[in-house]
Protein backbone atom coordinates (compact mmCIF):
# COMPACT_ATOMS: atom_id res chain seq x y z
CA UNK A 1 0.00 0.00 0.00
CA UNK A 2 2.79 2.35 0.67
CA UNK A 3 4.41 2.15 -3.14
CA UNK A 4 0.80 2.91 -4.32
CA UNK A 5 0.96 6.32 -1.99
CA UNK A 6 4.60 6.91 -2.82
CA UNK A 7 4.09 6.48 -6.47
CA UNK A 8 0.90 8.45 -6.61
CA UNK A 9 2.86 11.35 -4.59
CA UNK A 10 5.43 11.13 -7.43
CA UNK A 11 3.20 11.32 -10.45
CA UNK A 12 1.35 14.42 -8.77
CA UNK A 13 4.76 16.07 -8.30
CA UNK A 14 5.45 15.50 -11.91
CA UNK A 15 2.28 17.08 -12.85
CA UNK A 16 3.07 19.97 -11.05
CA UNK A 17 6.63 20.44 -11.88
CA UNK A 18 5.37 20.33 -15.74
CA UNK A 19 2.67 22.91 -15.30
CA UNK A 20 4.56 25.72 -13.60
CA UNK A 21 8.03 24.61 -13.08
CA UNK A 22 9.30 23.56 -15.97
CA UNK A 23 9.85 26.60 -17.66
CA UNK A 24 13.21 27.44 -19.34
CA UNK A 25 14.34 30.61 -17.64
CA UNK A 26 16.34 33.03 -19.71
CA UNK A 27 19.77 33.60 -18.48
CA UNK A 28 19.91 37.20 -17.90
CA UNK A 29 24.06 37.49 -18.88
CA UNK A 30 22.71 36.53 -23.00
CA UNK A 31 21.34 39.74 -24.71
CA UNK A 32 18.24 38.71 -26.49
CA UNK A 33 18.41 39.67 -30.06
CA UNK A 34 15.33 40.67 -31.87
CA UNK A 35 14.40 38.37 -34.68
CA UNK A 36 11.76 38.59 -37.55
CA UNK A 37 8.80 36.22 -36.65
CA UNK A 38 9.32 32.51 -37.98
CA UNK A 39 8.50 31.88 -41.66
CA UNK A 40 5.06 31.60 -42.69
CA UNK A 41 3.19 29.04 -42.87
CA UNK A 42 2.84 27.67 -46.75
CA UNK A 43 -0.47 29.11 -47.93
CA UNK A 44 -2.51 27.90 -51.17
CA UNK A 45 -3.60 30.23 -53.63
CA UNK A 46 -7.50 30.67 -53.51
CA UNK A 47 -9.16 28.33 -55.91
CA UNK A 48 -9.53 29.17 -59.35
CA UNK A 49 -6.93 32.50 -58.91
CA UNK A 50 -4.38 32.53 -60.48
CA UNK A 51 -1.20 34.96 -60.00
CA UNK A 52 -0.87 37.62 -62.58
CA UNK A 53 1.94 39.81 -61.68
CA UNK A 54 5.49 39.09 -60.09
CA UNK A 55 7.93 41.82 -59.43
CA UNK A 56 11.17 40.79 -57.29
CA UNK A 57 14.34 43.32 -56.51
CA UNK A 58 17.40 42.62 -54.06
CA UNK A 59 19.57 45.84 -54.34
CA UNK A 60 22.15 46.54 -52.35
CA UNK A 61 26.24 47.85 -53.10
CA UNK A 62 25.49 44.76 -55.98
CA UNK A 63 23.68 45.94 -58.85
CA UNK A 64 21.24 42.71 -58.58
CA UNK A 65 18.85 42.59 -61.75
CA UNK A 66 14.90 42.91 -61.55
CA UNK A 67 12.63 39.71 -61.98
CA UNK A 68 9.27 40.43 -63.21
CA UNK A 69 6.60 38.14 -64.40
CA UNK A 70 2.99 40.00 -65.86
CA UNK A 71 0.45 38.61 -67.50
CA UNK A 72 -0.86 41.20 -70.08
CA UNK A 73 -3.22 41.15 -73.01
CA UNK A 74 -1.04 39.75 -75.61
CA UNK A 75 0.41 37.33 -73.40
CA UNK A 76 2.33 36.13 -69.82
CA UNK A 77 5.99 37.61 -70.30
CA UNK A 78 9.42 36.92 -68.11
CA UNK A 79 11.77 39.84 -68.13
CA UNK A 80 14.90 40.28 -66.34
CA UNK A 81 16.28 43.89 -66.20
CA UNK A 82 19.00 46.10 -65.24
CA UNK A 83 16.52 49.06 -65.38
CA UNK A 84 13.84 49.65 -62.42
CA UNK A 85 10.33 49.77 -64.25
CA UNK A 86 9.03 52.58 -62.15
CA UNK A 87 11.64 54.87 -63.70
CA UNK A 88 10.11 54.39 -66.97
CA UNK A 89 6.94 54.58 -65.57
CA UNK A 90 8.17 57.85 -63.81
CA UNK A 91 9.39 59.49 -67.03
CA UNK A 92 6.25 58.77 -68.99
CA UNK A 93 4.06 59.84 -66.25
CA UNK A 94 3.30 63.62 -65.40
CA UNK A 95 0.83 63.04 -62.23
CA UNK A 96 2.50 61.89 -59.10
CA UNK A 97 -0.61 59.68 -58.31
CA UNK A 98 -0.04 58.15 -61.25
CA UNK A 99 3.82 57.01 -59.82
CA UNK A 100 1.89 55.25 -56.46
CA UNK A 101 0.16 52.74 -59.02
CA UNK A 102 0.85 49.30 -59.27
CA UNK A 103 1.50 49.95 -63.04
CA UNK A 104 4.59 50.84 -61.90
CA UNK A 105 5.80 47.68 -61.35
CA UNK A 106 4.91 46.18 -64.64
CA UNK A 107 6.11 49.45 -67.15
CA UNK A 108 7.22 47.89 -70.97
CA UNK A 109 7.11 44.11 -69.17
CA UNK A 110 6.05 42.94 -73.56
CA UNK A 111 9.49 45.07 -74.51
CA UNK A 112 13.37 46.56 -74.00
CA UNK A 113 13.73 50.13 -74.09
CA UNK A 114 16.56 52.11 -74.89
CA UNK A 115 19.54 51.85 -73.33
CA UNK A 116 17.66 49.41 -71.12
CA UNK A 117 19.67 45.68 -70.99
CA UNK A 118 17.18 42.63 -70.70
CA UNK A 119 16.41 39.47 -71.91
CA UNK A 120 12.64 39.41 -72.48
CA UNK A 121 10.39 35.92 -72.78
CA UNK A 122 6.43 35.69 -73.69
CA UNK A 123 6.14 32.09 -72.00
CA UNK A 124 3.79 29.61 -74.30
CA UNK A 125 2.35 27.76 -71.61
CA UNK A 126 1.50 28.15 -67.61
CA UNK A 127 4.49 25.88 -66.69
CA UNK A 128 6.62 28.16 -65.17
CA UNK A 129 3.56 30.20 -64.13
CA UNK A 130 2.81 27.02 -62.04
CA UNK A 131 6.45 26.27 -60.99
CA UNK A 132 6.46 30.15 -59.18
CA UNK A 133 3.18 30.09 -57.38
CA UNK A 134 4.15 26.83 -55.96
CA UNK A 135 7.29 28.47 -54.57
CA UNK A 136 5.08 31.48 -53.30
CA UNK A 137 2.64 29.24 -51.24
CA UNK A 138 5.85 27.36 -50.04
CA UNK A 139 7.51 30.10 -48.44
CA UNK A 140 4.11 31.76 -47.27
CA UNK A 141 4.44 34.92 -49.15
CA UNK A 142 1.08 35.99 -49.27
CA UNK A 143 1.22 36.50 -46.11
CA UNK A 144 3.60 39.39 -46.26
CA UNK A 145 1.63 41.85 -47.67
CA UNK A 146 2.23 45.34 -45.44
CA UNK A 147 5.46 44.16 -44.16
CA UNK A 148 7.83 47.34 -44.55
CA UNK A 149 10.33 47.33 -41.88
CA UNK A 150 13.85 48.82 -41.71
CA UNK A 151 16.81 48.06 -39.84
CA UNK A 152 20.10 49.71 -38.24
CA UNK A 153 22.99 48.13 -39.19
CA UNK A 154 26.06 49.44 -37.20
CA UNK A 155 28.02 47.06 -39.20
CA UNK A 156 26.88 47.82 -42.64
CA UNK A 157 29.34 49.41 -45.08
CA UNK A 158 27.79 50.43 -47.70
CA UNK A 159 24.26 51.76 -48.12
CA UNK A 160 22.73 48.44 -47.15
CA UNK A 161 20.04 46.13 -48.75
CA UNK A 162 16.67 46.66 -50.19
CA UNK A 163 14.26 43.75 -50.39
CA UNK A 164 11.08 44.50 -52.75
CA UNK A 165 8.73 41.63 -53.81
CA UNK A 166 5.22 42.94 -55.50
CA UNK A 167 2.37 40.31 -56.39
CA UNK A 168 -0.73 40.96 -58.23
CA UNK A 169 -3.15 37.89 -58.04
CA UNK A 170 -6.68 37.58 -60.81
CA UNK A 171 -9.04 38.52 -58.11
CA UNK A 172 -7.47 42.00 -57.77
CA UNK A 173 -5.36 41.03 -54.29
CA UNK A 174 -2.02 42.78 -54.06
CA UNK A 175 0.74 41.63 -51.65
CA UNK A 176 3.42 44.22 -51.33
CA UNK A 177 6.71 43.92 -49.06
CA UNK A 178 9.63 46.16 -48.43
CA UNK A 179 12.13 45.69 -45.86
CA UNK A 180 16.07 47.91 -45.05
CA UNK A 181 18.78 45.56 -44.12
CA UNK A 182 15.88 43.27 -43.19
CA UNK A 183 13.30 40.63 -44.72
CA UNK A 184 11.02 38.15 -43.70
CA UNK A 185 11.93 34.64 -43.38
CA UNK A 186 11.73 32.53 -46.30
CA UNK A 187 12.15 35.61 -48.71
CA UNK A 188 16.29 34.64 -49.59
CA UNK A 189 15.11 30.92 -50.30
CA UNK A 190 11.98 32.20 -52.71
CA UNK A 191 14.67 34.58 -53.88
CA UNK A 192 17.12 32.04 -55.14
CA UNK A 193 14.56 29.86 -56.43
CA UNK A 194 12.51 32.12 -58.02
CA UNK A 195 15.70 33.27 -59.60
CA UNK A 196 16.93 29.91 -60.95
CA UNK A 197 13.39 29.52 -62.50
CA UNK A 198 14.24 32.89 -64.51
CA UNK A 199 17.49 31.74 -65.60
CA UNK A 200 16.43 28.92 -66.76
CA UNK A 201 13.91 30.20 -68.88
CA UNK A 202 15.26 33.96 -69.84
CA UNK A 203 18.44 34.12 -72.32
CA UNK A 204 20.70 36.82 -70.10
CA UNK A 205 23.62 34.99 -71.14
CA UNK A 206 24.47 38.22 -74.12
CA UNK A 207 25.02 40.40 -70.99
CA UNK A 208 27.69 37.91 -69.29
CA UNK A 209 31.37 38.95 -70.00
CA UNK A 210 34.60 37.23 -69.59
CA UNK A 211 36.58 40.65 -70.97
CA UNK A 212 37.26 43.82 -68.76
CA UNK A 213 38.12 45.55 -71.46
CA UNK A 214 35.08 45.85 -73.63
CA UNK A 215 33.49 48.50 -71.65
CA UNK A 216 34.09 50.58 -69.12
CA UNK A 217 33.63 49.40 -65.36
CA UNK A 218 30.94 50.79 -63.64
CA UNK A 219 30.64 48.31 -60.27
CA UNK A 220 32.41 45.43 -58.20
CA UNK A 221 32.03 43.93 -55.18
CA UNK A 222 34.34 41.22 -54.49
CA UNK A 223 34.81 39.12 -50.95
CA UNK A 224 37.69 36.81 -50.08
CA UNK A 225 37.41 34.33 -47.28
CA UNK A 226 39.49 32.25 -45.64
CA UNK A 227 38.65 29.94 -42.76
CA UNK A 228 36.31 30.82 -40.18
CA UNK A 229 39.06 31.92 -37.20
CA UNK A 230 41.79 32.90 -37.49
CA UNK A 231 40.85 34.12 -40.67
CA UNK A 232 41.80 36.42 -43.13
CA UNK A 233 38.42 38.50 -44.65
CA UNK A 234 38.37 40.82 -47.02
CA UNK A 235 35.59 42.91 -49.12
CA UNK A 236 35.71 45.80 -51.68
CA UNK A 237 32.99 47.67 -53.41
CA UNK A 238 33.42 49.93 -56.01
CA UNK A 239 30.51 52.06 -57.75
CA UNK A 240 31.04 55.15 -60.20
CA UNK A 241 27.82 56.16 -59.85
CA UNK A 242 28.44 58.36 -56.78
CA UNK A 243 32.07 57.71 -56.38
CA UNK A 244 31.41 55.23 -53.79
CA UNK A 245 34.18 52.55 -52.29
CA UNK A 246 34.10 50.61 -49.10
CA UNK A 247 36.52 48.53 -47.52
CA UNK A 248 36.88 45.45 -45.06
CA UNK A 249 40.06 44.12 -43.91
CA UNK A 250 40.64 41.61 -41.11
CA UNK A 251 43.97 39.57 -40.75
CA UNK A 252 43.80 38.10 -37.63
CA UNK A 253 46.87 36.04 -38.15
CA UNK A 254 49.29 38.08 -40.35
CA UNK A 255 48.97 35.28 -43.12
CA UNK A 256 48.88 37.94 -46.10
CA UNK A 257 49.04 41.91 -43.77
CA UNK A 258 50.12 42.83 -40.71
CA UNK A 259 49.30 40.77 -38.01
CA UNK A 260 45.89 41.74 -36.58
CA UNK A 261 44.72 44.25 -39.09
CA UNK A 262 41.18 45.39 -38.87
CA UNK A 263 39.93 47.98 -41.19
CA UNK A 264 36.55 48.90 -42.35
CA UNK A 265 35.46 52.66 -43.98
CA UNK A 266 32.80 53.21 -46.08
CA UNK A 267 33.26 56.70 -48.56
CA UNK A 268 30.80 58.41 -51.13
CA UNK A 269 33.72 60.70 -52.52
CA UNK A 270 31.88 61.81 -55.25
CA UNK A 271 34.89 61.67 -58.09
CA UNK A 272 36.32 58.52 -60.25
CA UNK A 273 36.78 55.52 -58.31
CA UNK A 274 40.07 53.48 -59.64
CA UNK A 275 38.50 50.43 -61.07
CA UNK A 276 41.62 50.24 -63.26
CA UNK A 277 44.34 49.11 -60.79
CA UNK A 278 41.83 46.36 -59.58
CA UNK A 279 40.92 44.76 -62.72
CA UNK A 280 45.05 44.86 -63.64
CA UNK A 281 45.46 42.79 -60.60
CA UNK A 282 42.53 40.37 -62.03
CA UNK A 283 43.80 40.61 -65.38
CA UNK A 284 47.33 39.70 -64.18
CA UNK A 285 45.54 36.26 -62.45
CA UNK A 286 43.27 35.67 -65.45
CA UNK A 287 40.03 36.02 -63.37
CA UNK A 288 38.15 36.89 -66.53
CA UNK A 289 38.32 33.01 -67.30
CA UNK A 290 36.27 32.53 -63.68
CA UNK A 291 33.25 33.74 -64.81
CA UNK A 292 30.04 31.50 -64.54
CA UNK A 293 32.45 29.33 -61.98
CA UNK A 294 29.44 29.22 -59.36
CA UNK A 295 29.28 26.39 -56.31
CA UNK A 296 27.04 25.94 -53.08
CA UNK A 297 28.15 27.96 -49.91
CA UNK A 298 28.90 31.15 -50.84
CA UNK A 299 28.22 32.14 -47.13
CA UNK A 300 29.46 30.23 -44.74
CA UNK A 301 32.92 28.95 -44.18
CA UNK A 302 35.97 29.63 -46.45
CA UNK A 303 34.34 31.46 -49.52
CA UNK A 304 34.37 33.93 -52.25
CA UNK A 305 32.49 36.05 -54.43
CA UNK A 306 32.71 38.28 -57.46
CA UNK A 307 30.20 40.88 -59.08
CA UNK A 308 31.10 43.09 -61.41
CA UNK A 309 28.88 44.97 -63.96
CA UNK A 310 29.79 47.21 -67.44
CA UNK A 311 28.66 50.07 -68.86
CA UNK A 312 27.13 48.29 -71.67
CA UNK A 313 24.94 46.11 -69.98
CA UNK A 314 27.27 43.15 -69.49
CA UNK A 315 28.06 41.22 -65.78
CA UNK A 316 30.56 38.90 -64.69
CA UNK A 317 29.72 36.41 -61.38
CA UNK A 318 32.04 33.99 -60.29
CA UNK A 319 31.27 32.48 -56.46
CA UNK A 320 31.21 29.64 -54.23
CA UNK A 321 32.90 27.66 -51.69
CA UNK A 322 35.02 25.52 -53.95
CA UNK A 323 38.15 27.69 -55.96
CA UNK A 324 39.17 28.08 -59.55
CA UNK A 325 42.83 27.46 -60.25
CA UNK A 326 45.45 30.29 -59.05
CA UNK A 327 43.00 31.97 -56.21
CA UNK A 328 45.27 31.61 -53.79
CA UNK A 329 48.06 33.66 -55.47
CA UNK A 330 45.31 36.14 -56.61
CA UNK A 331 43.61 36.35 -53.11
CA UNK A 332 46.90 37.16 -51.73
CA UNK A 333 48.20 40.18 -54.24
CA UNK A 334 44.36 41.70 -54.26
CA UNK A 335 44.11 41.79 -50.29
CA UNK A 336 47.45 44.02 -50.49
CA UNK A 337 46.12 46.01 -53.64
CA UNK A 338 42.95 46.87 -51.41
CA UNK A 339 45.47 47.95 -48.35
CA UNK A 340 47.66 49.43 -50.55
CA UNK A 341 44.35 51.62 -51.94
CA UNK A 342 43.30 51.93 -48.79
CA UNK A 343 46.45 53.49 -47.51
CA UNK A 344 46.59 55.74 -50.41
CA UNK A 345 43.49 57.02 -50.10
CA UNK A 346 43.09 57.63 -46.02
CA UNK A 347 46.85 59.31 -45.87
CA UNK A 348 47.35 62.85 -46.29
CA UNK A 349 50.27 64.29 -48.32
CA UNK A 350 52.95 64.32 -45.90
CA UNK A 351 53.68 68.16 -44.27
CA UNK A 352 49.74 68.01 -44.82
CA UNK A 353 48.57 69.77 -41.12
CA UNK A 354 46.22 67.40 -39.67
CA UNK A 355 45.50 69.06 -36.21
CA UNK A 356 46.22 72.79 -35.60
CA UNK A 357 45.71 74.16 -31.97
CA UNK A 358 46.02 77.84 -31.13
CA UNK A 359 44.81 79.56 -28.09
CA UNK A 360 45.12 82.93 -27.23
CA UNK A 361 44.99 85.41 -23.81
CA UNK A 362 44.28 88.43 -23.88
CA UNK A 363 45.44 91.90 -21.78
CA UNK A 364 47.20 89.38 -19.00
CA UNK A 365 49.85 91.40 -16.85
CA UNK A 366 52.76 90.40 -19.23
CA UNK A 367 50.57 91.27 -22.46
CA UNK A 368 48.64 89.35 -25.12
CA UNK A 369 50.02 85.65 -25.12
CA UNK A 370 49.68 83.16 -28.02
CA UNK A 371 50.54 79.02 -27.72
CA UNK A 372 49.86 77.05 -30.73
CA UNK A 373 50.21 73.39 -31.77
CA UNK A 374 50.43 72.26 -35.45
CA UNK A 375 50.61 68.58 -35.71
CA UNK A 376 51.39 66.95 -39.48
CA UNK A 377 51.61 63.53 -41.25
CA UNK A 378 54.88 62.06 -42.00
CA UNK A 379 56.28 60.22 -44.79
CA UNK A 380 56.54 57.10 -41.67
CA UNK A 381 53.08 56.09 -40.71
CA UNK A 382 53.51 55.61 -36.83
CA UNK A 383 54.72 59.02 -36.70
CA UNK A 384 53.65 62.73 -36.35
CA UNK A 385 55.34 65.94 -36.44
CA UNK A 386 54.61 68.64 -34.12
CA UNK A 387 55.52 72.47 -34.02
CA UNK A 388 54.97 74.62 -30.56
CA UNK A 389 54.88 78.16 -30.93
CA UNK A 390 54.66 80.46 -28.13
CA UNK A 391 55.01 84.13 -27.86
CA UNK A 392 53.73 87.14 -26.92
CA UNK A 393 53.38 90.97 -27.15
CA UNK A 394 56.80 91.48 -25.42
CA UNK A 395 58.03 88.16 -25.97
CA UNK A 396 59.35 86.61 -29.28
CA UNK A 397 57.90 83.64 -30.74
CA UNK A 398 59.76 80.72 -30.54
CA UNK A 399 58.95 77.18 -31.98
CA UNK A 400 60.57 73.86 -30.88
CA UNK A 401 59.85 70.44 -33.06
CA UNK A 402 59.13 66.94 -31.64
CA UNK A 403 58.08 63.47 -33.31
CA UNK A 404 55.85 62.28 -31.45
CA UNK A 405 53.98 58.70 -31.94
CA UNK A 406 50.92 59.16 -34.62
CA UNK A 407 48.73 58.00 -31.84
CA UNK A 408 48.27 61.41 -30.57
CA UNK A 409 46.88 62.42 -34.10
CA UNK A 410 44.61 59.54 -33.36
CA UNK A 411 43.22 60.50 -29.97
CA UNK A 412 42.80 64.14 -30.92
CA UNK A 413 40.46 62.92 -33.83
CA UNK A 414 38.67 60.35 -31.32
CA UNK A 415 37.51 63.72 -29.52
CA UNK A 416 36.68 65.56 -32.75
CA UNK A 417 34.89 62.85 -33.92
CA UNK A 418 33.05 62.33 -30.47
CA UNK A 419 32.46 65.97 -30.00
CA UNK A 420 31.08 66.12 -33.72
CA UNK A 421 33.37 69.40 -33.99
CA UNK A 422 32.85 69.38 -37.85
CA UNK A 423 29.39 69.93 -37.61
CA UNK A 424 29.92 72.98 -34.51
CA UNK A 425 29.47 75.76 -37.61
CA UNK A 426 26.27 74.24 -38.63
CA UNK A 427 24.76 73.43 -35.67
CA UNK A 428 25.32 76.83 -33.09
CA UNK A 429 25.82 80.93 -33.91
CA UNK A 430 27.17 81.70 -31.01
CA UNK A 431 29.74 81.36 -28.03
CA UNK A 432 32.42 83.53 -26.42
CA UNK A 433 35.54 83.23 -24.35
CA UNK A 434 36.28 86.37 -22.31
CA UNK A 435 39.42 87.60 -22.24
CA UNK A 436 40.74 84.61 -24.96
CA UNK A 437 40.07 82.93 -28.14
CA UNK A 438 40.72 79.23 -29.01
CA UNK A 439 40.80 77.86 -32.41
CA UNK A 440 41.01 74.26 -33.59
CA UNK A 441 41.57 73.57 -37.41
CA UNK A 442 41.47 69.97 -38.64
CA UNK A 443 41.69 68.04 -41.83
CA UNK A 444 38.45 65.91 -43.25
CA UNK A 445 39.21 64.56 -46.66
CA UNK A 446 40.47 67.20 -48.50
CA UNK A 447 39.26 70.29 -46.83
CA UNK A 448 40.18 72.16 -43.25
CA UNK A 449 37.62 73.00 -41.02
CA UNK A 450 37.97 75.99 -38.62
CA UNK A 451 35.92 75.77 -35.31
CA UNK A 452 36.41 78.37 -32.23
CA UNK A 453 34.91 79.51 -29.23
CA UNK A 454 33.01 82.43 -31.08
CA UNK A 455 30.67 79.37 -32.37
CA UNK A 456 30.51 76.47 -29.88
CA UNK A 457 28.08 74.45 -27.47
CA UNK A 458 28.27 75.21 -23.86
CA UNK A 459 30.93 73.14 -23.15
CA UNK A 460 32.72 73.75 -25.92
CA UNK A 461 36.14 75.18 -24.18
CA UNK A 462 36.00 72.56 -22.24
CA UNK A 463 36.20 70.24 -25.01
CA UNK A 464 38.01 71.93 -27.02
CA UNK A 465 40.92 72.50 -24.26
CA UNK A 466 40.82 68.87 -24.15
CA UNK A 467 41.90 68.38 -27.40
CA UNK A 468 45.22 70.84 -26.29
CA UNK A 469 45.61 68.62 -23.16
CA UNK A 470 46.42 65.64 -25.55
CA UNK A 471 49.14 67.37 -27.63
CA UNK A 472 50.49 69.09 -24.42
CA UNK A 473 51.65 65.20 -23.49
CA UNK A 474 53.43 64.68 -26.12
CA UNK A 475 55.76 67.51 -25.18
CA UNK A 476 58.78 65.13 -23.70
CA UNK A 477 62.26 65.42 -24.06
CA UNK A 478 62.21 62.32 -25.55
CA UNK A 479 60.77 63.61 -28.84
CA UNK A 480 62.52 66.43 -28.98
CA UNK A 481 64.33 66.83 -32.53
CA UNK A 482 65.85 70.45 -32.13
CA UNK A 483 66.67 73.46 -30.00
CA UNK A 484 64.35 76.39 -28.70
CA UNK A 485 64.50 78.94 -31.27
Amino acid sequence: MKIKYILLLVMLMGVFTLLVGCRKKENPSIPQVPSEPEMTVPTELPEGVRLTGFYMNHMGMRMAPYYILKTIESGTYMKITDKSPDDYWMYGSESTEELVQPAQYFAYVDTIRDEEHASLVRLEDDTVLSRIEKCIEKYGALGWDGYDKSEAMTDVLDSGDNYNLYLELSDGTTVKMHGYNVCPKGFTELYQEVVEIFEECSDYSHYVTNNFTDSPCEYLQIELKDSEYPYVCSKLSLRKNGGEWSVLLEDEDGSVLKKGTKIADYVATGREVPFERFLNVMSQYQVEEWNGFITPGSGIGPHFSIYMWFENGTQFEARGSEFPEGYEAFKNAFVQEIYDFYMEEKAPEPRVILVNYYEATLATIGGDMHLEYVLRKTEKEDTAELEVYRGGENQEESCIRYMIPFEAVEQCFAIINKKRLHKWNEMYESGGLGGGIIVCRFIDGEKQIRVSTDCMPKNGVEILESIGHVIAGYQKEEYRVNEEQ
